[in-house]
């Protein structure tokens, strides 16, 4: 069995499911098309001529190269991509494809790999790929200052809603995570909540012998506590929210050593970890444990993760799947914050079974080991999301009050079938009148 990963990289989920692959002895290939910026480590060498593939991309620099030389490199990308490309079509068993690539571009191949006979499994479970925009703070610029125009909502949301029915219409299967997807699914989809984010550490994976401790005459027990946030887009993440809260908790006395690390290469993110005592994800999520709280729990370091309806996201969880986190509602984040400082011996206890949890769970090689069920077949009832059973309708990255902006704006200008929904009534209308409705109400 030959296995493709790619063909983009997102916090390094793709490199680390080809390491699980790897460690279980399966022939599997981590591809993707372009270098992450906060330099994930890879696994394994690109195949030979998509390196010269990037190597042409050098020539394409406007500034250093006339128009006639980039013209030509572009075109000796372009045709040694789609080569390689239906090479791969017939070389590979299995392809494992995520954010919504695919191959080709708009998905063309998919058709085809389903005509062949692939097994096609398609991760929309990061986010952004499949929630609808209007509920996704991620188009808002990064200081939060500048809110997306109703016009880039409507393009954004048609653009998406058909790339889910696209995906999941050839694929053999899709996996994506309750709140993320059942607004524009169609079909029931594997929970990537089931399945886990792979994480593979320097450390080994097996959760035996280990401990999460602080000495007794470090700098932490004698009263500072040092707290870690990792934004990659401050706005979504909640930065100056979280920032505010750690402002009112140094007023009132706490000593609190804080660092925002921002734009940095993950293997620094990862010493900063190692040297803090908690972080603080995000303020509005719809997942316990994102990728940088999972990290986090790697090296037993307890989060902290608000967000809207996290509680009822419990219900979607198969049993014993739950990541331990210190989840809250954005309104009481300082308050989880202040819990984590005060309550030190429950500090170290959260960030022993989040650590426990990672490297039993969502280490690697289990998430590779479900895969391959997946790829088999063998896939358990409780693995599976019927959209139409789910209702999320507050959003990712953004307040309440912006999702609902956001929503009215929508249908005041272009009617209630902006919105995407016309397929499903029932939720179509729980929009409007989740947009309509008082902000405190509906949270």
């Amino acid at each position: 069995m030959r296995v493709l990963i790619g063909m983009v990289e997102v916090a390094g989920f793709y490199s680390n499911l080809a390491r699980g692959f790897h460690s279980l002895g399966i022939n599997a290939d981590y591809v993707t098309l372009g270098s992450h910026p906060f330099e994930y480590p890879t696994a394994g060498k690109q195949p030979y001529v998509l390196r010269i593939r990037s190597w042409l991309n050098y020539f394409r620099v406007p500034s250093k190269y006339p128009l006639p030389v980039r013209w030509m490199a572009s075109g000796c990308a372009k045709v040694i991509l789609l080569i390689w490309s239906l090479t791969a079509l017939f070389y590979y068993d299995v392809f494992v494809f995520g954010y919504g690539t695919s191959l080709l571009p708009r998905n063309v191949d998919l058709p085809l790999l389903r005509f062949l006979g692939k097994t096609v499994i398609s991760n929309l479970g990061h986010g952004t790929e499949a929630r609808p925009p209007y509920i996704d703070g991620t188009y808002q610029s990064k200081d939060g200052t500048q809110q997306p125009s109703q016009e880039r909502l409507l393009h954004a949301a048609k653009q998406i809603a058909r790339k889910v029915q696209t995906v999941q219409r050839w694929s053999r299967l899709t996996i994506g995570t309750p709140y993320n997807l059942a607004q524009f699914a169609q079909r029931p989809f594997v929970n990537l909540f089931a399945i886990g984010l792979p994480f593979a550490g320097d450390t080994p994976a097996s959760g035996e012998g280990h401990t999460t401790s602080v000495p007794d005459d470090s700098e932490h027990n004698l009263g500072t506590v040092r707290i870690l946030h990792c934004p990659s887009h401050p706005a979504v993440k909640g930065s100056s929210l979280i920032e505010q809260a750690i402002g009112s908790l140094r007023s009132k006395g706490y000593s609190i050593d804080f660092i925002r690390l921002q734009g940095k290469p993950h293997r620094e993110v990862i010493a900063q970890i190692q040297q803090c005592d908690f972080v603080v994800d995000q303020i509005y999520s719809d997942t316990p444990l994102a990728s940088f709280a999972l990290e986090a729990a790697w090296f037993g370091k307890p989060s902290v993760v608000g967000g809207y309806g996290l509680e009822e996201l419990r219900a979607h969880f198969p049993e014993g799947m739950w990541p331990p986190s210190k989840i809250c509602h954005p309104d009481g984040l300082e308050t989880a914050i202040e819990d984590l400082i005060v309550n030190r011996h429950w500090r170290l206890q959260l960030g022993q079974e989040a650590m426990r949890f990672a490297r039993e769970k969502w280490c690697a090689q289990e998430v590779a080991k479900r895969f391959l069920r997946l790829i088999q077949g063998d896939i358990p009832t409780d693995w599976w999301v019927d959209p139409n059973q789910v209702t999320y309708l507050e959003g990712v990255g953004q307040s309440i009050d912006q999702s609902q902006q956001n929503i009215r704006s929508l249908i005041e200008k272009f009617g209630l079938g902006s919105l995407q929904l016309s397929r499903k009534p029932a939720l179509e209308n729980a929009f409007k009148t989740f947009a309509y409705q008082d902000s405190k109400q509906s949270s």
